[in-house]
Parts: C-alpha cells; structure tokens; sequence
C-alpha cells in the first residue's frame, strides 16, 4: 500500500492565520496542498492551530501508513462543520457556552444579532425594548384617565405626557433596562471570571431534538484521531508526529520514539535526545502568556519552567481519554526543586497536581486548545510554574498561575516560523481577509480586465477571491476604511482597529517583505463570513471550501519547478516561482549581512584602537574584546581585575571564535564603502529586496533545544 510518501515527494512548509470560524477554508486548503507535497513543518495561531493540527495528524497517517485516506478525509471536515442540527450547522453547536455563563452568553448573542441587522441602536433596542413597552403603556393609560376624568385640563396633560413619552420614556426606558438586565450582567460577570475568563470551556454539549452533539474539544480529539489513524485513548502527540516514519502500522509509539532515537545517533556529535532529532513532521502552535506578557511557542514553554496543571481544570477541559494519559505520562521529577514539599500552594491539595508531560508527551490536542482561547469567548488554560516568590511578598517558593490563551494576541500570522537565509523547501503562508480589507493592486486593470482578485468585489465566484502577488515589484500595502455611521458606531469601529493594531503591526509589517510576500495567497470572506459568524449555512460553507482548496492549488503550482504560467493570472508567464523566491531569500540575506558585518568591522576596531590608548585616557578602556578572547580560559585570563562571563571552554573554541572576527572583518572589507558601493547598492542606487530586512540580535521567541543548533 503506497504511503503519502510515495505520492507526494516534494515537500513544504505550511503556516496558516488565526481567524475564528474563517478557518474553514484550511481543510481544502492544505489538502489542496497536500496532493502535490508532503508536509514538514506546520504552523499555526488559533483557528490556525486547529488546521494546523488537522493537517499534521493527516501527514501523519499517511506518513505513517496507518490512515492512508487522510487526506481524502481532512477535505471533508468544512462540510461537516456545514450539516444541520435542528435548524443550525454543527459549527453553531459547537459554540456552546458552559452553563453558568449561558444567560450572558445567550444576551450577548442577540445584541450582536441586532448590531448586525440595525447597528448600535438595534442593540440597545433589545436591551431597553421591554422596559420600552412597558413604560409607554403606562403613561397612555394615565394620560387616557385623565382625558376621561377632566377634559379640559387633561388634554393640556395629555399633551405634556405624548412630550414626555416621546423623550422621557426612551431615557427611562433604557435605565429599567439596566435595571432589569443588571442581574443578569452581574451573574453573568462573576460566572465569567469563575470560568476561566471564557464563556465557553470546549467542552459543553448542545442538545438539539433530543439528540446530544458532541463539544469542541472531543470533536477535534476524534478528529485528530481519526486522521491519524490511531485510537481514541492514545492520543497523538508531538512526539508521534517527529517519528511518524518510525510508527508504521505494527510498531508501538515507545518502539517508534526509540528508533527514531537510534537513527539520530552520531559519534562526531553529542548525544541526542527526543528533543533534538531531526522531525518528519515538525508541528508549531502559538499561544500567549498574559501573566507575563509573553508568546509562546508550543509544544515548548519557557525551558526553565517547572510546569505544573491541575486535574479539575484538565477534566473541565478535556475528554478523559486526555487526562488519563496527562496522569500516566506526568514529567519525571530529575530537578531537585521540582517538588512542592514547602511550596506555597495557596489552598491547592497538592494531590491535584500533575507535572506538565515533556514536549514529546504532550498531546497535540493540549496545544490547539491553549492557542484557540480566543479572549472571553474561550476559557483560557490554566497551568502553574513553581517560582520563587519576591521578598515582598512574603519570599519563599510558590506555585503561581500562569494563563495560557488566544495565540492571535501576540502573533496572529505568525509568518517568521521555519524561515531559513535559503530554504530547501518553500514555507507557504495562508492569509485571511475580510470583506473590508483591501490590498493595493499591482496595476490598474485595462478596460473590460477584471481587477485584481484581491479587490474582487463580494459577488465574485470563489476562484476570484483567491490572490497572489504576480511580480516582485508588486507590495502588499493593506487598508481598512473607518467606515460611517453613527457616533457610537464610529467609536467601536476605532476601538476595534487600535486593538487590531496593537495585535497585529508586527504579522503586517512582515507581510510586505520580499521573500515572504510571494509565497503567501490570501482568501477573502464576504461580509456575514468567518470572524464570529458561527450559524454560517451549508452552501456558505461550501463556497468557503471551494476558495481555500483554488487557493492551495494555486500556491502549490506556482513552487513546484517546472511550472511555467501563473495559475492564478491565465496565460502570464510565471514570475515569482520557487527559483525566484529563493535568488530574492539570498539576495536580503546578503544585503543585512553586508550592513551588520560592517558595523561589527567597525565596532571591533574602534574597541581595539580606545584599548591601545593611555590610562589617562577619558576613551581608554581596557582590556578590549580581542585581549579578552584571546586570554579566555588561560592562565593571563586569572590575572585580569574581573573575568568576563561567559568564557570560552577550552583553545579550540577560543580559535574558532577569533577566526570568524576576523571573517567578518574580511568580510566587511569585500565593500569599502557599502552605503553607496556594495551588495546593496551600486552607483549609489539600491538593487537589493525593498523593504529592506535587517539582522538583529533578538532572543527567540521558541525554547525549542533545536532552535539553538547551527
């Protein structure tokens, strides 16, 4: 039986955009992909992670041999988020808020409805409609008393009452309002808060005629399962996915991570560990750290971290099947302070905890859901580090919260995964857009042309809301109207930008660069599609399914190397195909490289020259960065006033060092004047990639052992 190995011999790379119900494009979109490459490394944010996941369990089962059909099947999963339960897709139903927030949820539901229909004051409409009511049938029935008690003076009252029901009532309509729905606001609030700050765990179950539909979470758990191809109590993890080749349909998942072991052994280098073998299927998903601030990467957190969860968080969570296998396969304790012996753990039982898995126990399932907790719609996750706590606070160690949430909040697009100065496979990227955004068109369509499909108007057939750059000259300069309306209207609208802005300037800055922009193909949604627009009907759905799958076919045709015509503009000959993404790769690279090498040639030479200085010197500084490279770890090192951090292990490390300063100095020397003569520039007129990519030194964002490695 032929794996996906032998069918797909090319390979790729495949990040996908957060997007809440937009995300249904991805199942025809990476099966589109998948029919032509096999699939490395997959990454991914929110709606994002879920395909990404979808896709890296159906590499697996076909890698593996033990789902064949997975593809085939991960391109049916839209159209059954599409089938109807009770008047209402199965993607509604899976939105289901846990019991105790469901009033506030259920309020909150049709107040959007409302906006939607007739804007702000549909919104409050629903809010103060009854007390409305209420309000006008009580003064008509005091103003007709008075009408039939005293005519006279009571049609000076009537008249004072049809002014004050015309004014008064909507203001006093609107306090009852509140009033009325206060108690609502508050339970729902404090349920919110008590839920994890989400309205919806994933795991709450929609009864619809008699009939119990299955949560989030386990419909994505059988899912992965089924395209993995593996039972349901043996959940896939990211460990299966780095041996996928090793787990054909006889071996065990222990025999498959050992082999895998086995073949990553090499006597010329260290000893390798589960955690730094070379993966057949890397899997990435982003998330973020709101108690400090950061994003994370999973399946790896802060290295450091002595990781722990709690087993009622985990079962309110996940299906047992989850948590079972989170108990068998806990951390083993190797660091001596990894024990909660002392530890404060603020009225916790410390017979709840269980130790975070390592990265290649833990389920893929675990790190979807920690990515899709989209801020209050989905409960965060909850997981604790074992820290020291500062002395202010009363010192000691602790067992501290840490929430983990919506990866969208700190990389929504997260475009830099699996990036290398020149690939050996192309990384493809898959953009959303909503019916409001706009791109810049390349040119300007002749007369009878169609536009660009990336300006396609909202009644365009799915092909043509499909788009791809076609040159190198083209940008990705992307624009969203401040549209009218009313006041408040006006307010929310900018509101929502400043908050999509601060989320995402650093994914749209990146969108622009060459050597990322021609390998990314954007889908647009029509007004009414994706974002939170869960009761999406079947043939919307459908539709949604046939533009991801034109646009995975038209990214996987313009990289594979004998492709001669764009697919996507009929009858062009193909510009931004796989051998100019690379040349363009090269190109930028060597431009940042041109710029740093130089200004590390002339740093070192201006710390070499204020070291040769007197002492008396105000610029002398002593010693410079060479002499202390070149004493590290001898015996003149020991004599110096304060040894440097950091040191050099031994001679041969210490050479090494010093040789490559001077390849940079050599380097920086090929272009005496690189501002104006250079790599970059010739004649003084750039030639080089626009914007320009820069090389800086920045910690990584992954705590990934392999991140680390050359």
């Amino acid at each position: 039986m032929p794996t996906g190995a032998d069918r797909a011999p090319l390979e790729c790379d495949l990040v996908m955009k957060g997007g809440v119900t937009s995300g249904i494009i991805y199942p025809g979109a990476i099966a589109a992909v998948a029919a032509t490459y096999r699939l490395r490394s997959i990454g991914g944010t929110s709606a994002g992670a879920i395909g990404a996941a979808a896709a890296a369990a159906m590499e697996f089962g076909r890698r593996s041999g033990r789902e064949p059909a997975a593809r085939e099947r991960l391109e049916g999963l839209a159209l059954e988020l599409g089938e109807r339960h009770g008047g209402a897709p199965l993607l509604q139903h899976l939105f289901e808020p846990d019991a105790a927030t469901a009033p506030l949820f259920r309020l909150l539901q049709r107040l959007q409805a409302a906006a939607s229909a007739r804007g702000v004051a549909g919104a409050l409409g629903v809010l103060a409609l009854p007390a409305l009511c209420w309000a006008a049938i009580a003064l008509g029935l005091v103003a007709a008393a008075l009408l039939w008690s005293e005519p006279s003076r009571g049609a000076v009252l009537a008249f004072a009452l049809l002014l004050l029901v015309v004014v008064g009532v909507p203001a006093l309509a609107l306090l009852l309002a509140i009033l009325s729905w206060w108690p609502v606001l508050r339970a729902g609030l404090r349920a919110l808060a008590a839920n994890g700050y989400g309205f919806c765990s994933g795991m709450a179950q929609a009864r619809v005629d008699g009939e119990t539909l299955p949560s989030l979470t386990e419909w994505l758990h059988a899912r992965f399962q089924d395209l993995a191809g593996l039972p349901a109590d043996e959940p896939l993890t990211f460990g299966d996915l780095w041996a996928a080749s090793h787990r054909g349909v006889g071996a065990t998942r222990d025999e498959a991570l050992a082999a895998a072991l086995r073949a990553a052994q090499d006597p010329r280098r260290p000893p390798a560990t589960l955690a730094t073998i070379a993966r057949d299927i890397e899997l990435v998903l982003v998330a973020s750290d709101v108690n400090r601030a950061q994003s994370v990467q999973l399946p790896f957190l802060r290295r450091e971290d002595l990781l722990y969860a709690r087993r009622g968080d985990l079962l309110a969570l996940f299906p047992p099947e989850i948590v079972a296998w989170m108990e068998r396969h806990q951390r083993a304790p190797t660091d001596p302070r990894d024990d909660l012996a002392g530890v404060g753990l603020h009225g916790i039982d410390a017979s709840e905890m269980l130790r975070l898995p390592r990265a290649e126990d833990l389920p893929v399932l675990v790190g979807v859901r920690m990515s899709l907790s989209f801020p209050f719609l989905f409960r965060a996750v909850r997981l604790y580090v074992l820290r020291e706590r500062a002395g202010a606070l009363g010192g000691g160690r602790e067992l501290a919260e840490l929430w983990i949430t919506d990866g969208g909040i700190t990389s929504n697009f997260p475009l830099h995964l699996f990036d290398a100065p020149i690939p050996t496979r192309p990384t493809f990227c898959l953009n959303l857009l909503y019916h409001d955004d706009e791109l810049q068109p390349e040119r300007v369509p002749a007369e009878g042309e169609r536009p660009d499909a990336g300006l396609a108007p909202a009644d365009a057939p799915p092909e043509e809301m499909v788009y791809m750059l076609r040159s190198n000259r083209g940008r990705l300069a992307s624009y969203t109207r401040l549209a009218g309306g009313s006041p408040a209207a006006q307010l929310l609208r900018f509101a929502g930008r400043i908050v999509t802005t601060a989320r995402q300037w650093g994914d749209n800055q990146l969108i622009d660069v060459p050597g990322y922009r021609d390998r990314i193909v954007h889908v647009r949604m029509r007004d009414g599609e994706g974002g939170f627009n869960v009761a999406m009907d079947s043939a919307t759905i459908a539709d949604l399914q046939r533009r991801g799958a034109r646009a995975g076919e038209v990214i996987a045709t313009r990289f594979v190397p004998d492709t001669l015509l764009d697919p996507l503009f009929a009858g062009e000959p193909l510009v931004l195909n796989w051998a100019n993404h690379r040349f363009v790769r090269f190109r930028a690279f060597l431009a940042g490289l041109e710029v740093s090498a130089s200004r590390f040639a002339a740093a070192w030479d201006d710390d070499r020259a204020r070291a040769e200085l007197p002492a008396t010197d105000p610029l002398h500084q002593s010693p410079s960065i060479e002499h202390m490279a070149a004493e590290a770890g001898t015996a003149a090192e020991d004599r110096m006033p304060t040894k440097p951090g950091y040191p050099f292990a031994n001679a041969a490390q210490r050479e090494l060092a010093l040789d490559m300063a001077a390849a940079i100095e050599s380097l920086a020397a090929l272009a005496p004047a690189p501002a104006r003569d250079g790599v970059d520039r010739a004649n003084d007129r750039p030639g080089a990639s626009r914007p320009k990519q820069a090389l800086r030194l920045r910690p990584s964002i992954d705590s990934d052992p392999r991140a680390e490695l050359p």
